[in-house]
């Protein structure tokens, strides 16, 4: 099992007061293979004992740290990705928070797990140092709470993604409220810490990107329904392999913080006993970049929402998002006369046509739909079986399929 050391003294300064004594026990491996790809994540309990009295609260917690395994260092740029989650849980998070109440909302916004501390490495908390293989990140563990992730090859119904997308709206429209109403507190504290980075056209080496676009024709070449939009395919594929690292930002009205791995493994829900869902959270920030929140919107949908709602409910998921983002612009006092739906359409449609997001989908399906008894555990990824290239199954033909169809459809591809 992962060792981290002083894990006690990652912890935030108001969780270690004067007159009390902290200690962590019961830590164990909290995800199996398959779960998380780019770090390692301890369950364990914070005991917070208050030494005049004797009471002790107990905290139920997540470690994340770094993964000793090289490749994987490298692949997901962890000196620079740990940094930029260190941050935002860190500054980003609670600017959101006081922002809020600053501009009088009744209910503030929750929409990701509580943050309990956190260091890049040992000899400090220094903003201007990179991760070390000693960083991690503490937070609340949403899963003692109800949390569940749900079955990733299945994804999500009409009801739960609509629950889940209203949260993604919020966490868009957070920034563009600040960036419009105090444009300087954005530009000192959220936007320096979104340095670009894309694992995809970054890290991927041409082999893996070119065995990515070839799994994918291969695939799609096995159905009728498909063969007519190869060619298509072949070049949209490409192309988002092949632009420029510093891509377009889109729309600079719609930009804002983009989470960029918004998929099942990184979403909780939270059910009633009649499986309705209640609450949901988002978690995993490591890629946050600084763009168009259209990329966020496809991969989600397409990737973790249930095909049938994605053929017949599309529209309505963009409206939830939309009106989502209106309501919470209104109650923050923002003009909202500028965000058309129309304009959000056209974000999607770039985002569609100039970023990642279409290749994101596709590249993703291998470890979505990958066999959990064939996953390989993080610390033994390698460069050839990072992508999990086994059998697909008929699920994972069937979501292709309808990616193929989708954007065809949309003249994406």
């Amino acid at each position: 099992m992962l060792e981290v050391q002083d894990l006690e003294q990652a912890l935030a300064p108001d969780l270690r007061k004067p007159g009390t004594n902290v200690s962590i026990k019961n830590i164990k491996s909290l995800t199996a293979p398959g779960e998380n790809y780019g770090s390692l994540m301890l369950s364990l309990t914070i005991l917070i004992e208050d030494a005049a009295s004797g009471k002790t609260e107990s905290l139920q917690a997540v470690a994340k740290a770094v993964p000793k395994n090289d490749f994987i260092q490298n692949f997901f740029m962890s000196t620079l990705t740990f940094k930029k989650e260190l941050h935002f849980y860190k500054m980003v998070v609670p600017t959101m928070r006081r922002f809020q109440v600053d501009q009088g909302m009744k209910n503030v916004i929750d929409f990701t797990a509580n943050f309990y501390g956190g260091r890049l490495g040992l000899n400090g908390h220094s903003s201007k140092a990179d991760a070390d293989e000693n960083a991690v990140i503490v937070m609340e563990n949403l899963k003692t709470r109800g949390y569940v992730i749900a079955e990733r090859s299945v994804g999500f119904d009409f009801d739960t993604a609509c629950l889940i997308i209203k949260n993604i709206a919020l966490f868009h429209v957070l920034p563009i409220a600040i960036k419009m109403k105090n444009p300087e507190l954005f530009d000192v504290m959220v936007e320096p810490y979104l340095q670009y980075t894309d694992v995809f056209t970054q890290s991927m080496t041409k082999e893996m990107q070119d065995g990515s676009i070839e799994d994918v024709l291969n695939l799609a070449s096995e159905n009728p329904n498909c063969v007519c939009h190869l060619k298509g395919l072949r070049l949209k594929l490409q192309e988002c392999y092949r632009a420029p690292y510093e891509r377009k930002p889109g729309n600079r009205l719609f930009s804002t913080i983009t989470h960029n791995d918004i998929w099942v493994n990184n979403l909780l829900v939270k059910f009633d006993e009649y499986e309705k869902p209640l609450e949901s959270k988002i978690v995993d920030y490591q890629f946050l970049n600084f763009g168009s929140p259209g990329k966020d919107l496809i991969f989600f949908i397409f990737d973790s929402v249930q095909n049938d709602v994605i053929r017949s409910r599309y529209q309505d998921l963009i409206r939830t998002y939309y009106s989502t983002f209106i309501s919470v612009l209104k109650e923050l006092k923002v003009d909202t006369a500028v965000f058309t739906l129309e304009k959000l359409k056209k974000e999607l449609e770039f985002a569609a046509k100039e970023t990642f997001a279409i290749g994101q989908c596709f590249v993703m399906l291998r470890p979505i739909f990958a066999v959990k008894e064939n996953v390989t555990d993080v610390e033994n990824l390698s460069n050839d079986n990072i992508l999990q290239y086994k059998n697909a199954s008929k699920a994972h033909k069937d979501k292709l399929c309808l990616l193929i169809e989708e954007f065809a459809k949309r003249k994406w591809i």
